[in-house]
């Protein structure tokens, strides 16, 4: 499973070298955090990139939860929205926020659409998608 990490606004192509240096640095999430671009060959950043983060057992869908939750909170872009998109078996859930604003509405998408869902069982059999993110 992987979740898909958009920005939309003027500043998107600023926040996005942003958004990533704070992911991959995250050690719950490290080895899971891939840059994918829309248009290929192209090097440039902007509305066509997007951040995919493999989610799955170990934790790494409530890691990031926490994760975007503190970054929202830290980043301050007007203008500028995150979009937080995951497929749970048949179905595509999908979140957009506004970044710089982190509120206790925002955490809890947050944290329900990528931390552990009972009806989202672990493919492989594992212990599903639950865990404690590591406090960064």
């Amino acid at each position: 499973m992987k979740a898909e990490l958009r920005l939309a606004g003027d500043s998107a192509a600023e926040a996005y070298p942003m958004l990533w240096d704070w992911l991959v640095h995250e050690e719950g999430l490290r080895g899971r955090v891939e840059w994918s671009s829309g248009t290929p060959g192209d090097t440039g950043l902007g509305a066509q990139d997007w951040i995919t983060v493999a989610l799955g057992a170990g934790g790494a869908g409530t890691v990031l939860a926490a994760s975007l939750g503190r970054w929202l909170g830290r980043a301050q872009r007007p203008g500028l929205k995150l979009k937080v998109t995951r497929r749970r078996a048949e179905s595509l859930e999908e979140i957009e926020v506004e970044v710089g604003r982190l509120d206790e509405e925002t955490r809890d998408l947050l944290a329900g659409l990528l931390g552990p869902a009972e009806r989202d069982p672990d493919p492989a059999g594992g212990a599903g998608d639950g865990g404690v993110p590591d406090g960064r």
